[in-house]
């Protein structure tokens, strides 16, 4: 390819459009990648988990958030999604659990006035 210096600007001979260019505000997809499947994870077990999950939601919106308070069992929820997801800090992780937890009642208790689950030591 040709390169010209026009007023400290370099300028090239255009190329043709590859895959994943945007031509004309389209972008081009040929074939889209198969997610890979896990070896050995099948849908009965899949689906397991699901449920078991979902009952561990239920179980914590039940028993946890009214007698916890929704920044102690929010916190809880946001730090140990943060660990299972990767996080390489987990008292950091953590905190910021608490502090977004604290945010959000603040913003919803004070701010607005939806009040939500004080717990026994009153946030």
């Amino acid at each position: 390819m040709k390169s010209t210096d026009i007023g400290g600007v370099s300028s090239r001979a255009p190329r043709p459009p590859c895959e994943g260019d945007h031509v004309g505000g389209d972008l081009i997809v040929t074939d889209a990648p198969e997610w890979p499947q896990q070896p050995g994870v099948d849908d009965r077990r899949r689906a397991l988990v699901t449920i078991v999950l979902g009952a561990l939601l239920v179980l914590l919106a039940v028993l946890v958030v009214p007698r916890l308070g929704y920044v102690v069992s929010a916190t809880l929820l946001f730090g140990a999604t943060a660990v299972v997801l990767g996080a390489s800090h987990r008292v950091r992780a953590f905190g910021y659990g608490f502090a977004v937890a604290a945010l959000v009642f603040l913003l919803l208790d004070t701010a607005i006035g939806i009040s939500l689950p004080a717990g026994p030591w009153g946030f």
